[in-house]
């Protein structure tokens, strides 16, 4: 009994330890984007907008995901006992998650058509229309989760095993319908939009390698160089972002496939140990959103580095630059 109550006891310290560092470097990361969105001049009008959509959607994510605390460390169903307390932690779950992948879908296609048309990007994408594309986003997305909930009483439960209201699919046409509007579409509008710029810029550094190749004997070497290397970077902007967000989101997937084809509640399809892994990952693409869309920008790490300084902690009477790019660079940029 008493190597049992010790077993116990370092569960219940790893499974809070893992939550509560996860639940962290989702909230201090994506408040670290939101500050330096909102102060400085960081990327195009519409990719702004959108950025701060993801990394707010994201903030809701490490929030609630944070609530799961309070299970993980009583082992009691507190959450769901207080009524209506499930159902909008439940509803809020469902908006943030898809949210996130909406704004990530928005993204991508904003920075298409910032490279592929770039005069047309500058004239028509202004701060208001990006704002109300975000706004009806988000409450198209609100009004589909508050009906889930109200169209299916037990809709959103409480699950014992990740400490989390989240929404339950009983019925597989509307896991199926649901998946593929709100996460395959934007995952193939995000594919979409990184080969298209891929091919973009590999047909205009083919073009620019012809001109010197007309000028300078030996151009087709310099210009085979220049394509390889922007298209190896441009490659690698793609493969990342498109795996990150595939590696997060096939384990949950396959665990409501599991889910529905062995007619079980997903709290008793599968082990607690691999619904804590597969909520854990999860939860951890919008930490990683920010890595990808944010410090892997030159612009925004200087900008980020120079908030961090300015902390009480690291203070050292630094002045922070207010980075203003140029605007057709920036709409421009990887």
């Amino acid at each position: 009994m008493v190597g049992e109550q010790k077993t116990g006891l370092a569960v219940v310290v790893t499974e809070t330890t893992l939550f509560a560092v996860i639940a962290f470097l989702i909230i201090s990361s994506n408040v670290l984007n939101i500050a330096v969105l909102s102060k400085n001049n960081i990327l195009s009008i519409g990719g702004r907008c959108f950025m701060m959509s993801l990394a707010v959607a994201d903030l809701g994510v490490g929030l609630l995901f944070g609530t799961a605390l309070v299970g993980c460390v009583t082992r009691e169903a507190l959450i769901d006992s207080v009524f209506p307390g499930c159902f909008v932690l439940g509803a809020l779950n469902h908006i943030v998650y898809t949210a996130s992948t909406i704004s990530l879908a928005l993204i991508a296609l904003d920075r298409y058509l910032a490279i592929s048309r770039p005069i047309y990007y500058l004239n028509v994408v202004t701060k208001t229309r990006a704002f109300m594309v975000t706004l009806i986003a988000w409450t198209l997305l609100a009004l589909y989760a508050i009906a889930l909930g109200l169209i299916d009483g037990n809709f959103y439960k409480y699950n014992r095993n990740n400490f989390l209201c989240l929404p339950i699919y009983r019925k597989l046409n509307l896991w199926l319908s649901t998946c593929i509007v709100l996460w395959l579409v934007p995952f193939g509008g995000i594919v979409f939009a990184y080969v298209r710029i891929l091919m973009i810029i590999r047909n205009r550094r083919r073009r620019i390698s012809n001109q010197v190749a007309g000028h300078e004997q030996g151009g087709n070497q310099i210009g085979s160089s220049a394509t390889n290397q922007s298209g190896t970077k441009a490659a690698k902007m793609c493969i990342v972002i498109t795996l990150v967000f595939f590696l997060a989101w096939l384990p949950y997937g396959v665990l409501i496939f599991y889910n529905h084809t062995h007619a079980e509640a997903i709290n008793q399809g599968a082990s607690p140990s691999i619904i804590i892994a597969v909520t854990c990952v999860l939860a951890s693409n919008s930490f990683w959103n920010f890595v990808i869309y944010s410090a892997m920008n030159s612009s925004f790490r200087k900008a980020a580095f120079g908030l961090i300084k300015k902390l009480p902690c690291c203070s050292k009477d630094t002045p922070v630059e207010n980075i203003a790019i140029n605007t057709i660079a920036s709409a421009t940029e990887l």
